[in-house]
């Protein structure tokens, strides 16, 4: 969960989080219901004009930016090989995540044991709305069901029928007209989960993996190391732009930023997105999530904050570079191919009705332009990039 300060994740993400109605402002057009009427509003009639943001883009790049060597750039990274090694490591890693637990069918139930259960409930004689499962995964002792339910199965023979007593909480939020009431449950123990058993790399356990043309053991090998060598591919190329942008960046010189770029209320949308990914996936914005966010890059809320500040800051100055780069060597983008990609986004918006269409590009035509100019800088740097492989 890491945050990545790279512009295209950047980008996409925000463009994304707007035709998605997820962004976290105040806007009127991120409802998530459909347009009442059920037609789409128009689209391409509210795009900001091209050469306004062309001059939004390149304003005051010239005195802010003083650029070094950005093409040509010589890096050394690590070449990575995939071995049969990795291979046998990743198929085992495979299977064992695929293995499920033993079914325990004989024997009794005890406190602490996974058990898979049938169950339906009453109160007053009457079947309990909601209160009825099958094949419920339960561990016993851990409080997850009310009162006198899970104490109520210990003890219990494995594969058999029992009635359990239990009482609702004398505060039950999540329906008060039960609150205090005894309950009835009749709960059919399935079996007791015993440890995970790994299953044998075979042509049977292959072909239900469903993977696409790979139907033999021999042809799941090569879709693993298929598989690993994409990752390290990419693992090489994300290496070689982060030692590119190091040296274009070492050998600039950025003075200011432009009007767009505010490190404070970008640093405040920042720390909004981390609450807001936090409640969404029912975690607290606390040390603990932190450090799961940044992969324990930062282990508390304080370190996380306080890094923003020249996290965003570096950010900024590369995409002052960008910009840079891209007046120098005249990089445009077509008004026609501007516009279709413009287009092409707010036609998902449109959905929400006219408003949201034409605050959509209103809104979001200048970023969208932006992003297509950085990914031609970002192919212009790296594919002049002298690069070696150790």
């Amino acid at each position: 969960m890491k945050k990545k300060w790279l512009v295209a994740t950047v980008l996409s993400l925000a463009v994304a989080m707007a035709v998605t109605g997820c962004s976290g402002g105040d806007d009127s057009s991120a409802d998530s219901s459909e347009n009442p009427s059920g037609t789409a509003g128009p689209v391409g009639e509210n795009i900001v004009p091209l050469d306004e943001v062309r001059e939004k883009l390149f304003k005051d790049v010239d005195s802010l930016v003083k650029l070094g060597q950005y093409k040509d750039i010589e890096v050394t990274i690590d070449n990575v090989e995939v071995s049969d090694v990795d291979v046998d490591e990743q198929v085992a890693l495979n299977l064992q995540q695929s293995g499920e637990p033993e079914q325990i069918t004989e024997g009794t139930v005890a406190d602490g044991d996974t058990v898979n259960i049938d169950y339906a409930g009453k109160v007053d004689g009457e079947d309990l709305e909601n209160g009825s499962a099958t094949g419920q995964r339960l561990v016993i002792g851990s409080g997850s069901f009310i009162e006198g339910f899970e104490e109520g199965l210990i003890g219990v023979e494995i594969g058999s029928t029992v009635e359990v007593n239990a009482t609702f909480p004398d505060e039950y939020e999540q329906d008060p007209s039960l609150s205090g009431k005894a309950a009835v449950f009749t709960v059919t123990v399935n079996y007791v989960e015993g440890d995970t058993v790994t299953p044998e790399l075979t042509d049977e356990w292959v072909v239900d993996q469903g993977i696409d043309n790979v139907a033999t053991v021999d042809q799941y090998r090569d879709y693993v190391r298929a598989s690993l060598e994409d990752q390290a591919e990419s693992d090489m190329q994300q290496a070689t732009y982060v030692a590119v942008m190091d040296k274009i960046m070492a050998d600039a010189e950025v003075s200011g930023l432009a009007e767009d770029m505010d490190v404070e209320s970008t640093k405040a949308e920042e720390i909004e997105y981390a609450k807001n990914l936090a409640t969404n996936y029912g975690y607290e914005y606390d040390d603990s999530f932190i450090s799961l966010y940044t992969n324990a890059e930062y282990t508390t809320v304080e370190e996380y904050e306080n890094s923003l500040d020249g996290d965003i800051q570096t950010y900024y100055e590369r995409i002052m570079i960008y910009r840079a780069i891209a007046k120098t060597e005249n990089i445009e983008i077509s008004e026609e191919d501007y516009e279709a990609d413009v287009t092409e986004l707010s036609a998902d918006y449109a959905n929400y009705g006219e408003e949201s269409a034409a605050s959509f590009e209103e809104n979001y035509s200048f970023m969208i332009y932006e992003s297509d100019i950085y990914t031609e800088v970002e192919s212009l740097i790296l594919d002049s990039a002298i690069v070696t492989k150790q």
